[in-house]
């Protein structure tokens, strides 16, 4: 059973890296958009996704259906869309140096005014922009 050992080993691997970034004091990443502290587990991840279609029985794999197309474009253009809006706009690229995440920690997990939505809607009270 070497795929059950495969996968066992890349599981612990990916929890450890999930937990030695947490122990890290800067795992916010500071200015980065995304979580790139973490992209040392996406080979981690596609082993698994291997592993797991390479686990299913021929007969089991069928084409995707409709439903399944539409929600995968839908993603990968909520993917595109949020990623280009972060390289191509100005407010968006500013959003880091408005909300320095090192100054203020309490903005990491506040939704009411995310990055890639910067310059579409009105910035929240107290939201120092630094005007470059």
């Amino acid at each position: 059973m070497p795929e059950l050992r495969l996968a066992a080993a890349a599981l612990a691997i990916i929890g450890l890296l999930i937990l030695t970034t947490a122990g890290y004091p800067k795992w916010r990443s500071g200015w980065s958009y995304g979580p790139r502290l973490l992209t040392d587990t996406v080979p981690w991840f596609a082993l698994l996704a291997i592993l797991g279609l390479a686990a299913k029985p021929a007969h089991a794999i069928r084409r995707p259906g409709r439903v399944e197309t539409a929600d995968a474009m839908a993603l990968v253009a909520l993917s595109v869309a949020m990623n280009a809006r972060e390289a191509l706009s100005y407010p968006a690229a500013r959003w880091s140096a408005a909300a320095d995440i090192d100054d203020h920690p309490e903005r990491v997990f506040n939704l009411s005014y995310p990055e890639f939505l910067a310059g579409l809607i009105p910035a929240p009270d107290g939201w120092h922009d630094p005007g470059w």
